[in-house]
């Protein structure tokens, strides 16, 4: 499914037709593009919205700034 018109307060699950596979491989996608270390289980399942998705990344991306 090609969603073109998402926002940041879209779901990921509900509105964007994600699936329990969809989101380990979204999550496998982002560490991949940001070279960013195995996203911890705990941190995936916070992830709900497009929104989520920005702020995890950012947050990632500041820890291995430091």
């Amino acid at each position: 499914m090609l969603v073109t018109d998402a926002s940041g307060s879209s779901l990921l699950v509900q509105d964007l037709g994600y699936d329990s596979l969809g989101l380990l491989e979204l999550a496998a996608a982002l560490e991949r593009e940001f070279d960013l270390s195995s996203i911890p289980e705990s941190d995936a399942l916070d992830v709900r919205s497009v929104d989520d998705v920005e702020r995890l990344v950012l947050r990632r991306l500041s820890e291995v700034s430091r």
